[in-house]
């Protein structure tokens, strides 16, 4: 996954990813500039079983600190339950 959205996002300035561990999740995560706004984006897949996540935190430049701060508190309270 990470191959392809690094291929189409080599176009866009500013784009980088990379595969993180956050808590006891390993995800891929993006980060994007846009016009006029910045935007991490997160997937996730469960290790121990079935399930996935996505999402993303968009957030003005400048309020960097503050928005990695918002998707580290996402991310850490992301729990998988197995039915």
């Amino acid at each position: 996954m990470k191959l392809a959205l690094d291929d189409s996002g080599q176009h866009l300035p500013n784009y980088s990813s990379k595969i993180e561990t956050i808590g006891d999740a390993s995800l891929l995560i993006l980060d994007e500039d846009f016009e006029g706004f910045k935007m991490y984006r997160f997937y996730g897949i469960n290790s121990s079983g079935p399930g996935r996540v996505t999402g993303y935190v968009q957030y003005n430049a400048g309020d960097e600190k503050n928005a990695r701060t918002v998707l580290e508190n996402v991310i850490k309270g992301v729990k998988f339950k197995v039915q």
